[in-house]
């Protein structure tokens, strides 16, 4: 049995794209949190026009244009607040790791990345934003005027005193609040079970297979009484006999089955694809469980071994040619060793030759380990690769892609 759910798991497990469509997400959804005349809710609701480099769940990137430098871009959360303490917490968590994107794109040197607060802080626009400005030499960039005050360590303590009370008293309440909820219930229930006690109340036991003979036995004369006794002896004599039987012939069925099941998928190459079975009586075709089972475990392993080959090429490209290595930078990517490789979330086979070669191709997403998903670095990977009549894989070509933010990279391996 274990056998035979292990090879047909592939079969049962549901695929979605969810994994997909979080990164690729369509960006013409209307959103509650915007006003109606700010400028950046305009361009975060396409009512006006930008030049869009990032767009998330709940970020807006775009390039400035009036910039202090080149490459002066905006990153925005898609929530309406003039200042930064106002915005939800979710809604800022992506700003640095877009603004990281940004800068590893660009290709920037030295850099700033800024927010202001309020028109004397230099606000111009009263929605939240960050700057990301390239500062290419002492002219161009963002200029800063830094007049250090000179404070004594009494001054500073005294500060630091009122703004930790404050932090403490906000971060804390939660819990404590959660603390006295748990505690109120804990007393409730307290005073619930101690009233049902003084009261007499017992529990009722559940109702148990031998509720209903005990009830016939207490009731009925001796006659029936030897007859309900009878049954249940026999009763029980049959299933303990008929019970290992069962199982012994059930199980001997499935595991026999799983073999030769077993033995067949060892080959499945020869189920990528399959030709049309005869039409039934509707017209259509309509393969059987034998057959649809053994074509999911074929398309399932040739998906893994495709996956596997593209993962072992891209890490020798990236760690040995230059290319490589650009290529890793463009994509916002770090370390080919923090590299992730999700599992295939698409595929495509097509019959060659009659049916003696296939060509299989797989999509999977590669993102660093430190930032997941649209939040950091990431693209996807598009493999194709032939598969002889042997079940040999011969990797043809890698193409990486990201959407909305970088131009396709094609891999040869032929």
């Amino acid at each position: 049995m274990a056998l035979l759910f292990y090879l047909s798991r592939p079969f049962l497990e549901l695929r979605t794209l969810n994994f997909y469509k979080q990164r690729a997400m369509s960006t013409s959804k209307p959103h509650e949190h915007l006003a109606d005349d700010c400028i950046f809710c305009k361009i975060i609701r396409k009512e006006i026009p930008s030049f869009k480099l990032v767009e998330t769940e709940k970020s807006y990137a775009f390039m400035d244009i009036e910039p202090l430098s080149e490459g002066h871009s905006l990153v925005i959360p898609k929530y309406h607040a003039e200042f930064m303490h106002q915005v939800p917490d979710d809604y800022l968590a992506e700003v640095m790791p877009i603004a990281k994107r940004i800068a590893a794109a660009g290709g920037f040197a030295q850099y700033n990345v800024l927010q202001n607060n309020g028109p004397l802080a230099n606000q111009a626009v009263p929605h939240v934003h960050f700057h990301v400005i390239p500062k290419p030499n002492k002219e161009l960039g963002l200029g800063v005027r830094w007049a250090a005050q000179k404070k004594s360590m009494d001054d500073i303590k005294a500060v630091y005193d009122r703004i930790v009370e404050k932090l403490n008293l906000r971060f804390h309440q939660t819990r404590v609040n959660l603390l006295a909820l748990h505690h109120l219930r804990q007393r409730r229930l307290l005073n619930a079970n101690n009233a049902n006690q003084g009261n007499g109340v017992l529990q009722k036991r559940q109702l148990s297979i031998w509720t209903l003979p005990k009830i016939l036995l207490h009731t009925t004369g001796k006659k029936n009484r030897g007859v309900i006794l009878s049954t249940l002896g026999a009763a029980t004599l049959l299933s303990s006999f008929l019970g290992p039987v069962v199982w012994i012939t059930v199980g001997g069925a499935a595991s026999l089955v799983s073999w030769r099941l077993y033995r067949k998928a060892k080959s499945w190459w020869n189920y990528l694809a399959p030709s049309k079975v005869e039409a039934n009586s509707s017209g259509q075709a309509e393969p059987s469980l034998v057959q649809a089972l053994l074509s999911q475990i074929g398309t399932h392993r040739a998906e893994e071994m495709v996956r596997m080959e593209a993962i072992k090429s891209l890490k020798s490209y990236f760690e040995k040619s230059k290319r490589g290595k650009e290529v890793l930078q463009e994509f916002g990517l770090d370390h080919p060793n923090d590299l992730v490789w999700e599992d295939v979330h698409r595929s495509e086979t097509v019959r060659l030759d009659g049916g003696k070669k296939h060509r299989v191709s797989v999509n999977f997403w590669l993102e660093d380990q430190t930032s997941r998903g649209p939040k950091g670095g990431g693209c996807e990977v598009t493999a194709s690769a032939l598969v002889s009549g042997q079940g040999n894989i011969n990797l043809e070509q890698i193409k990486l892609s990201s959407p909305d933010w970088h131009e396709d990279e094609l891999i040869s391996l032929s």
